[in-house]
Formats: structure tokens, sequence, C-alpha cells
């Protein structure tokens, strides 16, 4: 429980938080967090996450620390904004008094909510730590296995998928599932009629490849964002910005002419390119991987950045068999 003066100042920050470690920091301070040694990232992640999210209607995030076979400092956060405090420690909100109070106070400040674009900067901690082609592994970090029957382990649930419209040159950033295959590829489910995938073929019509950014422990406000239905041709950078009432400053990563925020802990670059076609599955036309040619590839340990070659191919099962996140494929 939360002693009643916590409760009434653990809201009370004159700024938006800096980066995810800061706002790890202000809902643990809140009694929002709840820590868990030495969980495996086969199954026993997922089966811990899934326990405390039913256990109560407004359960707490879940660090993941110390996992097996990983350096110590290698941590997982689940469940970021799954109640009506964290979310509002997210958007700046009052505190709340019960869930409505989130709902009420957002409805409020959307009536004068107006898009900000984000400066871009020529440097971030994003392109502080970069390994390159083979130096490439994406299952140095924890990445878990969720669920029994998924097709493999997703770096992608809470992600960022952020794709530059060839045609409109603005930036579209969306939360759909990302599937590791190997070290250095990962398979992108985007669901038809979802941005991502408008933007994307219009690449493929165009014959050519898409290039894609994957933020993976960014600011849990471009989480929500991601995952909300903003109208085609606004950016979810000038959505977050406008959100937390100023400017964001931005690093311009090299190759994409994509922009990521200054914090994120880890991003995916991908360039898609179309397979031959194949006889339709039983689910229909989906974008998912399949095995092609090593590309110089780039990971960042700070913030990101990989880029492989990936192709579309025709079954969704490639990419995994339940759903893992529902805000995924927004």
């Amino acid at each position: 429980m939360l002693e009643k003066g916590q409760a009434q100042s653990f809201n009370a920050y004159d700024r938006p938080h800096d980066d995810l470690r800061e706002f790890i920091a202000r809902v643990e301070h809140a009694g929002e967090v709840a820590r868990i040694k030495g969980a495996d990232w086969k199954l026993e992640m997922g089966t811990l996450a899934e326990i405390v999210n039913h256990t109560r209607p407004e359960p707490p995030a879940i660090l993941f620390e110390e996992v097996p076979g990983y350096p110590k400092g290698m941590r997982l956060l689940s469940g970021a904004t799954n109640s009506s405090k964290r979310l509002a420690i997210t958007l700046g909100l009052p505190v709340p008094g019960n869930p409505l109070d989130v709902v009420r106070a957002y409805r409020d400040r959307m009536k004068t909510h107006r898009p900000i674009p984000p400066k871009t900067v020529a440097k971030g901690p994003v392109l502080e730590h970069v390994d390159r082609d083979d130096q490439v592994d994406v299952l140095k970090f924890p990445v878990p296995f969720l669920h029994e029957l998924d097709g493999g382990r997703y770096i992608g649930t809470d992600d960022l998928v952020i794709i530059r419209d060839p045609e409109e040159n603005w930036v579209n950033g969306a939360t759909y599932r990302a599937m590791v295959q190997d070290k250095n590829h990962v398979s992108l489910w985007i669901s038809p009629g979802k941005h991502g995938r408008q933007i994307r073929e219009k690449y493929f019509r165009a014959g050519k490849p898409c290039p894609v950014l994957i933020s993976c422990g960014h600011d849990p406000l471009l989480f929500l964002a991601g995952g909300n239905e903003l109208k085609f041709g606004l950016s979810e950078y000038d959505y977050v910005a406008a959100t937390a009432a100023s400017h964001s400053r931005w690093s311009r990563a090299s190759s994409t002419g994509c922009r990521c925020r200054r914090m994120p802990r880890s991003c995916w670059k991908a360039r898609w390119s179309k397979a031959a076609p194949r006889g339709k599955g039983r689910s229909g036309n989906s974008p998912a991987i399949t095995r092609a040619r090593p590309a110089s590839s780039r990971w960042c340990t700070s913030g990101a950045c990989t880029i492989a070659t990936t192709r579309s191919s025709r079954s969704p099962r490639r990419c995994g068999r339940r759903p893992t996140s529902r805000s995924a494929n927004a």
C-alpha cells in the first residue's frame, strides 16, 4: 500500500522524465514496481508476468533482474503502463484517485493538444555504442520466450517500429511484433491496414527496400503513442512532444533518415526487400522474414542500430502463433 503522503507526491514533478531509468525510479518511488531476480528468459518471465497481471486490477510493473546466463545489469521491464498511477506518471497527469481520473484528465488535455515538431540533433546516446557486422548479436540481450506456443523469442512487443514515408516524408512510429530468427535477423509482423504496412507498400511498389528502425527500451510515452490510432500523416514524435508539453531532442539514425529519441537503450534497423512469390498460406499475405544474404549490420547497446535484410513471406506463423501484447500491431 502507498502511504497517504507518498500518494500525494509521487507525480509532483516539474518536468517529464528524461529517460527510461528515471521513469523506473519515479514509478518505484510510487510503490509501482515489483523486482524479480533470477527469472529465466524461457517461459518463466512470461509466466510470472501473466500471474502478476491477473492478480489484481492495478498490477505493478515487473523489473526482471539478474537473468540467468546474462551479465548483471541486463534488465527487462514488463507492464510499464498497466496501471492508472503509472499512466499518470507517464503522461504527467494529476495523481488519480481511481482509473477514471486518468481518463478525464487525458480527455481534458486533448482539448488543447497541439503537435510539436521535435528538434533534431547530430549526437546522442543512441549512437555512442555500436556493434558492426559480425559483432551484431541481438541475443546478447535477455530476449524472452513468453508463451509455449510462440514461434520464438520476441524482442519487440513494447517496441516502436519507425518508418519514414518515402512520398510524404513524415515519420511513423508504431508498436508491431518483432521476433528473433537468429543473432542478427528478426521478423516483423505488421497487420494489413496499419500505417507502417501502408508505408512499406509504397517502397515495395517502387521496387525499393524499406528502411526500418526498431526501438526497444524507450520512453513509455512512445509506446503509448505507438499503440494509438493517430491520423495518417501525424508523426508519433510530434504527438509525444506535445503530450510531454515540451520540445524533445532527437538523434538522426544514419542510413535510414529516421529519427529516434535520445534515451532508447536498444534499437533494430532492418531493410525490407520483396521475396519471390510463394503459395498463399492459410492466413493470407503477411510480412515475415526469410533467411537472406547477410547485410552490413550495426547494434548499439546504449541505443541502437542494426541493419539486416528481411523479406516478405506468406504465412504469419513464421512470426509466432499467439499474441504477446494487447498493444501490438497498433
